[in-house]
């Protein structure tokens, strides 16, 4: 069952809840990023890149929302990646293997922690944390 030495975390996958709850409580996620893994990559599965196109359907704040987030992830660089996985939390816990999973969703956490995977969350509503 144990797990030889690490795999060497070079990357930060993003979760919709994490981007969402960023935009929401006005918290600079790139900046925080910086901060807390410095130069690290970040990237967002296919399935979470879905899931911010439907958010846009939901309301016009949102589309507003999305529509800059997509084009801020843009300008930093945020990479889209293909992970083989029927939704976008089971492609997480997938690239919880080789990334740190930043999202904001309790259960997924939980999930990840299960694997032994490190975890960014949003903290009080204004820092990001990792675990």
């Amino acid at each position: 069952m144990g797990k030889h030495s690490r795999v060497r975390i070079n990357c930060v996958a993003l979760d919709t809840s994490i981007i969402l709850a960023c935009m929401q409580f006005k918290v600079d996620i790139f900046s925080e990023m910086q901060r807390l893994v410095g130069n690290k990559k970040l990237v967002i599965p296919e399935q979470v890149k879905k899931e911010l196109e439907e958010i846009k359907k939901e309301s016009e704040i949102k589309k507003r929302w999305v529509i800059k987030m997509l084009e801020v992830m843009d300008k930093y660089g945020v990479e889209t990646v293909k992970v083989e996985a029927q939704n976008a939390d089971s492609a997480l816990l997938k690239l919880a293997e080789r990334c740190i999973i930043a999202t904001a969703d309790k259960e997924l956490r939980k999930e990840i922690k299960k694997i032994r995977g490190q975890v960014i969350y949003l903290k009080g509503k204004k820092i990001l944390e990792i675990e």
